[in-house]
């Protein structure tokens, strides 16, 4: 039996095939170490390509939700007349943003960024200049902008 044995040989167009039930490894021939046929390298490399792309994804959403949690703390905190506690918030979330926002270039269109990098620096004015008429808006387009990017990310089953 194949399985019985620790490892089975059979030669297919001049080459070795190594099957080993103990490490599960495929080699093919001594020259070139491990070669792997073409479908399984196809299978392999479209799993990895699966895997990163759906880690990125996760990535992303964790960087817009916890941004979203950040605006829902400013909102808070401007409606309860905490200005300090506002300011404060707004300045991590512009830490994490500038800190982040290099990943979520790779991941979205350079308008949308350029949206929302201008309305962060509006709420900065908001702030700098003690004007709060225009500020929930502003908060609103931020967060809308930033949930677009996640919306437009995910796949359309309809």
């Amino acid at each position: 039996n194949l399985f019985e044995n620790s490892s089975a040989r059979s030669d297919f167009k001049s080459h070795t095939y190594t099957f080993s039930t103990s490490g599960c490894a495929l080699k093919r021939g001594i020259k070139n170490g491990l070669n792997l046929p073409q479908p399984i390298t196809a299978i392999l490399i479209f799993a990895i390509i699966c895997g990163v792309c759906i880690y990125c994804d996760i990535c992303l959403n964790n960087i817009i939700k916890d941004i979203n949690k950040q605006i829902d703390s400013i909102h808070s905190s401007v409606k309860a007349g905490n200005l300090k506690n506002a300011e404060s918030t707004f300045h991590n979330l512009k830490k994490s943003w500038d800190s982040k926002e290099k990943f979520v270039q790779i991941q979205t269109e350079h308008n949308e960024l350029d949206i929302i990098n201008e309305q962060i620096a509006v709420i900065s004015s908001h702030f700098d200049h003690n004007e709060y008429d225009e500020f929930y808006e502003t908060l609103y387009k931020l967060e809308y902008f930033l949930n677009h990017i996640t919306e437009k990310k995910k796949l359309n089953y309809k």
